[in-house]
């Protein structure tokens, strides 16, 4: 079977033995939208696109449907027209590209048979407290939603950027926000935590208790890089706890100590954040979530092409090519393997019996 269906227009012809990626973030849809990118043809600028991507490995990633502040007037209108892009997408790759929608469709993307596009909504903004709009996205193929982006919303309250502190900014979530979670959870939506406060943190952690693994597609550690956007060690043992999995955030701005962005900043400190975590809870809590075409890159990570020498330096660093498996795909597909399964009507939820994970700090 050739990999992912035959080639397209500027894909390599030479079969590589690459490591196959499941990524935690990508914004190309928002420049695809803009016309910014030819997607299928090899850019001069931007960091994916499909030659790019194929040489990078990158067997699935989720593909963020993102808003700005200017489009949530009209919430919903302006992401319906992102996922339509990526739809489009899907339909001019004639096969080799689909929206994955089930854990057979990951596998699938993981042996080589098409490139899985995991429709992500960063934000949940386009979603009413009924959530009747989350339940339309669904059969429109969402698999992934996170509460916020780094702002608040009707449902939580993101991390905003302000340089270097602590998380635990805000409040935190909103009273529709508990019920926003039980809906993902019994749609299969899996819930995603990145951009959440501290306080939603531990609040989504409790109402999830058991029922579901913690996943953060694309943060670092707050020990390393004090930007609220990055998870302390508390959090990073609590998504171990939970079976979950933690994305690293290629974004130089979440890998370095303070607020610079050092020019020569290279891609060895996302090799310090994987030793920082890894070393806390083992590399089967850790992933990649570059935040390709949504962030600044370090030297060496220019664009997605680069993700394989990446994993080249973590295994010139001592990880195991079974460590090295687990952070590129085996994780991933783990977690949003226990996601995807709808619960039961009435399944319990926290309150109801399962306790809060990890050693949550105390809020005041």
């Amino acid at each position: 079977m050739a990999r992912r269906g035959g080639r397209l227009p500027g894909e390599a012809s030479e079969s590589l033995n690459r490591i196959p990626v499941i990524d935690g973030h990508t914004d190309v849809v928002r420049r695809v939208r803009a016309g910014d990118v030819a997607f299928f043809q090899r850019n001069t600028t931007g960091q994916v696109d499909w030659p790019r991507l194929c040489e990078g490995g990158w067997a699935a990633a989720f593909f963020a449907v993102w808003l700005d502040t200017d489009e949530l007037d009209d919430a919903l209108r302006s992401a319906l027209r992102l996922i339509d892009t990526l739809w489009r997408l899907v339909e001019e790759s004639a096969g080799k590209m689909r929206v994955v929608q089930a854990v057979e469709d990951l596998d699938r993307a993981l042996a080589g048979e098409f490139v899985g596009a995991i429709l992500h909504l960063e934000g949940a903004e386009p979603i009413d407290p009924d959530c009747v709009a989350l339940r339309m996205l669904h059969r429109l193929g969402l698999r992934s939603l996170g509460l916020v982006w780094s702002r608040p919303n009707r449902f939580g309250t993101g991390t905003p950027f302000v340089g270097r502190g602590s998380p635990d900014l805000g409040p935190g979530l909103e009273p529709a926000g508990p019920g926003l979670v039980d809906a993902c959870v019994q749609l299969g939506v899996a819930v995603d935590l990145a951009h959440l406060n501290e306080r939603g943190f531990w609040e989504v952690a409790e109402r999830i208790g058991d029922r579901r693994p913690l996943l953060v597609t694309h943060s670092n550690a707050h020990a390393l890089s004090p930007s609220p956007r990055n998870l302390t060690d508390a959090q990073i043992r609590a998504v171990a706890q939970s079976g979950g999995v933690i994305g690293l955030n290629f974004h130089v701005g979440f890998l370095t100590a303070d607020t610079t962005k050092p020019p020569d900043a290279g891609r060895e400190l996302v090799l310090r954040h994987l030793d920082h975590i890894a070393g806390l809870v083992g590399t089967e809590h850790v992933a990649l979530g570059s935040d390709f075409d949504g962030a600044t890159m370090p030297v060496g990570l220019a664009d997605v092409s680069a993700v394989q020498a990446l994993l080249a330096l973590f295994a010139g660093a001592g990880y195991a090519a079974e460590d090295i498996c687990r952070i590129a795909h085996a994780n991933l597909r783990r977690v949003l393997g226990h996601w995807w399964v709808p619960g039961r009507v009435g399944e319990a939820t926290a309150d109801a019996g399962h306790g809060p994970i990890g050693n949550q700090p105390r809020l005041a």
